[in-house]
């Protein structure tokens, strides 16, 4: 619902404020007055108040109501908000029969909040088309003087796509922003000790609105030049943007302002601090869509640049993410040492909010290497910094964690009731990326719980949210998930189709370990089909890109399977030898659960297909003493088997 407030009902500037903006800019005021008293009372006429900030404008307003020589006018002002707004006139006719119109007053409509619909970019803005397409039906529908009060680059942009209205104005009056202003703005959002992206929905659009106003004073035009001040603001102005678009995940405008950040530190020595944030900041968007290259490029440039100037904490944030990238591609010692390094860093300069965030990805290793006590401490040490400094953003990715570890040890109950906390969090501040994980996650949860139909809810819906931001990665991870679903279900036409959708995303985007975990699915597929070529070359196709990108785990997992495809076909020597292999790289990256699977499996087939007892009952023992240390119900099964050997042994 559109806003049409008179302005006695918003708040009054103080007098001095009002003498300060007025002062400055009486060259423009006086040609306002100017136009308010020539245009001639029941005809069209159109004028532009141009003003950066809303507060301005408010108190252009305010002194060309109050003014002596407005006396004899009646001003209407009318806000229009709404950024999915596209008929203005259509809204104009609703409210313009409600005035009153005064006796021998000349009637002036003030138009206010066009900026949200005009948009800051995007070609054709639906509200601008249709302004210039009815544009010869204001003189005749709206027979009064209008005055729209609008930021710099909304008139810009209605010059550019409304360009026959635009011919219509007679008269547009650009107002300076007062030192004041500017002040207040940097207060507000530079310097703000609140973070963007923990802002709640209202704040963080109010913050971006802020934002881009504030680029409006710091870009050159109307012939100001740019001085050396004005361009680190408006870098750290556009970096501020970038970071608050990708935290709502809108990627293509956060790459759009980093990029043009990162444009205007070129070539400029005393720029590399700023050079060096933008580059981390652009790594970051491009990690979180799933371009490892292109993100590991603009950290390890970011990184250079941090040593060259001794940024210890841009260093030590840069490590981090570059860790997560490693840890992603399996390279855990790697991922451990940077994390470490960055830790160090960051304790040793006081860094509570990177401590946290470094905590939580050290707490994520040490649980996929089933160091379950290890990885809680972490994460509940991560969480107590989190809290103590308000950082919702890092406890509402914390949450999930924690979650899939509960999970794993069958605390379900909690787990859900950790996932719902983080989902809250998510839609409080308008992290859409996050809140499609969570129900991922939480699909995965009640898929595990044998809760299909609420777990394909969950990921339909997860599936959605990704399609809306563009997270090409988050929606191939999904419909993977939805494949081994179908595939449990036994709807192996589906699945199928799934996977394959899931790949085709992959193969896009160059994500060459999600291509080879779809891979080895669909080889899993056509091997319980019974098409057992089709299996192993899906299998050898999966393994050769493992290799590539040294995914250790998945190439283990991928040999495990191809061992227990040979055993199937009597091929038992090259079986035994892939188990081995797997083996040897569980061994390497502490893989305890996969190591117990491939020892029992080992185990049976020696015994089984080579009569060989001993070596079979030390495999499956190592297997048992595993599962037992791991608490795992897998340990009575494997008790059984060797029980069962024990008595072929006798025998």
């Amino acid at each position: 619902m559109l806003s049409n407030k008179p302005l006695n009902q918003s708040r009054l500037i103080p007098e001095i404020g009002r003498q300060r903006i007025i002062e400055l800019n009486q060259e423009s005021f006086d040609q306002l007055l100017t136009f308010v008293d020539i245009v001639p009372d029941n005809a069209f006429d159109l004028g532009f108040i141009e003003s950066n900030f809303a507060k301005d404008r408010d108190v252009i307003i305010q002194a060309l109501i109050s003014h002596p020589d407005c006396q004899e006018m009646q001003f209407e002002v009318w806000d229009f908000p709404e950024p999915d707004l596209r008929f203005l006139m259509d809204e104009i006719l609703k409210v313009l029969p409600t005035v009153k119109v005064q006796p021998h007053k000349k009637l002036i409509l003030i138009v206010r909040g066009l900026e949200h619909s005009i948009g800051i970019t995007g070609e054709n803005p639906p509200m601008l088309v249709d302004f210039n397409g009815v544009r010869d039906a204001y003189p005749i529908k709206v027979p009064h003087p209008m005055l729209f009060c609008l930021p710099h680059y909304a008139i810009t942009r209605i010059a550019s796509f409304a360009p026959d209205l635009w011919a219509k104005n007679s008269g547009s009056f650009v107002f300076k922003t007062p030192a004041n202003t500017k002040d207040d703005a940097v207060s507000q959002i530079l310097d703000a000790s609140k973070g963007i992206t923990n802002c709640e929905v209202p704040e963080k659009q109010e913050r971006i609105d802020l934002l881009k106003r504030f680029l409006m004073e710091y870009t050159p035009s109307h012939g100001r030049e740019e001085t050396e001040g004005n361009l680190k603001n408006r870098i750290r102005v556009l970096n501020e943007l970038g970071i608050a678009h990708r935290s709502r995940s809108e990627y293509p405008a956060a790459k759009y302002y980093l990029e043009q950040a990162l444009d205007l530190t070129k070539d400029n020595e005393e720029l590399i601090y700023l050079k060096a944030n933008t580059l981390h900041e652009l790594g970051i968007s491009y990690a979180n869509q799933g371009e490892v290259a292109k993100a590991l490029a603009f950290y390890q440039e970011s990184i250079e640049l941090q040593e060259k100037i001794g940024n210890l904490q841009g260093k030590a944030a840069t490590f981090h993410n570059l860790a997560i990238i490693y840890a992603n591609q399996g390279e855990v010692a790697k991922a451990i040492a940077l994390y470490e390094q960055s830790l160090e860093i960051k304790e040793k300069i006081g860094d509570v909010q990177g401590k946290a965030a470094t905590l939580h990805q050290l707490a994520g290793i040490y649980a996929k290497q089933e160091e379950v006590a290890k990885a809680i401490a972490f994460y509940q040490e991560s969480l107590e910094l989190q809290e103590k400094i308000g950082d919702v953003l890092g406890k509402a990715a914390t949450l999930p964690q924690l979650a899939i570890i509960y999970a794993n040890q069958g605390e379900v109950a909690k787990a859900i009731a950790l996932y719902e906390k983080s989902l809250e969090l998510q839609e409080k501040i308008g992290n859409v990326q996050g809140k499609a994980a969570t129900l991922h996650q939480l699909a995965g949860i009640y898929a595990n719980q044998g809760e299909v139909a609420k777990a394909i809810a969950f990921y339909e819906e997860s599936l959605e949210l990704k399609e809306n931001i563009g997270n090409l990665q988050g929606k191939a991870a999904t419909l993977h998930c939805l494949a081994i679903i179908y595939a449990t279900q036994g709807e192996v036409a589906k699945a199928i189709t799934f996977y394959e959708q899931s790949l085709e995303l992959e193969e896009k985007i160059g994500n060459d370990q999600g291509k080879a975990a779809t891979l080895h699915c669909l080889a899993i597929i056509y091997a319980n089909q019974g098409e057992v070529a089709k299996a192993i070359a899906f299998y050898e196709e999966s393994l050769e890109l493992q290799e590539k990108i040294g995914n250790i785990p998945g190439k283990a997992a991928t040999l495990h399977c191809l061992a227990i495809i040979y055993a199937t076909q009597g091929e038992v020597a090259k079986a035994i030898a892939f188990y081995q292999q797997s083996l040897e790289l569980k061994e390497q990256i502490g893989d305890s659960r996969g190591k117990a699977a491939t020892f029992a499996m080992l185990g049976q087939l020696l015994a089984d297909k080579k009569g060989d007892f001993g070596k079979a009952l030390n495999y499956l023992q190592q297997s048992l003493d595993i599962l037992q240390h791991l608490r795992s119900p897998d340990a009575e099964t494997v008790r059984q088997l060797i029980a069962g050997v024990q008595q072929k042994a006798g025998n």
